[in-house]
């Protein structure tokens, strides 16, 4: 058998990704609603040493405000990353539309798109309440700034790549939905003590009381399993994050993360990264997950009288 050398498999690799971002169809930046609401205002931009925030004229009160929070847990989010580049450390660009979008969201950048986040002004209570936080886009922000610094964890060839034809591939778009949105869930309330999923007795009750009855396992974490209301990549993934920093310390998530983002075939072996990380297979370690589930969310008995009729 013929083995190429590593330089050519680079240059596929390079090619191919190259070739995909020139072929990806130009589409709208922003949802409809969105761009009509950054249409119909004046926009001024506020930056901090880690942001750059563009909100709507006569909000720069409020705009300072959720700069202040969104700084705060972006400092606190790039002190733990162990990727330490300039790309990295790139101001964040976050967009504050004048509207209630009821939503929030980050576009990591790939497939030529540069980083963005979109925090609205307004989310009803009711949107906001049943994740234990306020209804308030600084506090629904600090979740959105995980997702950009988990984004931005690129080294290696796709650095490189990125440095000379814009953000084409990301290898960080390897990973599952549960460890993209476990990731966030788990560090909102971290970084916003007493707030956020994690600190909610709702969020918990309802892990315990509908998921973690039946024993873990693999496809628990899936984004098509829907025992789970909020899905279960949001909610089984953020007591899996929160299990390995129980068990295994909090440096290796991002050590973790760190592989990842060096890796050339991303979208591969990503188990075999958790092995070269944790020391186990990912699926040794959602075995653990499983047992620890079991020990600090038993099943509790059924009241009598109480009888099972759908399931």
């Amino acid at each position: 058998m013929t083995t190429l050398p590593v330089s050519v498999i680079r240059i596929v690799c390079v090619a191919g990704a190259l070739l995909m971002g020139a072929c990806v169809s130009a589409a709208p930046r922003f949802p409809a609603s969105v761009s009509a609401a950054l249409s119909d205002s004046d926009m001024r931009r506020m930056e901090t040493e880690h942001l750059s925030l563009y909100y709507p004229e006569g909000r720069r009160d409020e705009a300072v405000r959720i700069a202040s929070r969104l700084e705060g847990c972006a400092a606190a989010l790039q002190q733990k990353t162990h990727i330490q580049s300039g790309f990295s450390r790139q101001r964040m660009t976050i967009v504050v539309p004048e509207l209630p979008f009821n939503n929030a969201f980050v576009a990591s950048p790939s497939f030529g798109r540069e980083g963005y986040s979109v925090i609205p002004t307004h989310n009803t209570f009711d949107f906001s309440a049943e994740l234990g936080l306020p209804a308030d886009p600084s506090y629904i922000g600090c979740h959105e700034i995980v997702h950009y610094v988990h984004g931005h964890q690129v080294a290696g060839l796709w650095r490189w790549v990125a440095a000379v034809f814009g953000p084409v591939i990301n290898p960080q778009d390897g990973v599952d939905a549960w460890i993209f949105e476990g990731l966030a869930t788990y560090y909102e309330s971290q970084l916003q003590p007493q707030t956020g999923r994690q600190a909610w007795p709702v969020w918990r009750g309802m892990f315990h009381a509908g998921v973690a009855e039946d024993r873990l396992g693999g496809g628990d974490l899936s984004t098509y399993k829907r025992a789970s209301q909020w899905s279960n990549h949001y909610q089984v993934g953020s007591f899996f994050i929160e299990f390995l920093v129980e068990r295994y310390g909090e440096d290796k998530l991002w050590r973790l993360l760190d592989v990842q983002g060096h890796s050339i075939f991303y979208i591969f072996g990503v188990g075999e990264r958790f092995r070269s990380v944790y020391g186990r297979s990912l699926s040794t370690l959602i075995d653990e997950f499983a047992d620890w589930a079991a020990k600090n969310f038993p099943a509790r008995a059924r009241p009598d009288g109480q009888r099972q009729v759908r399931y």
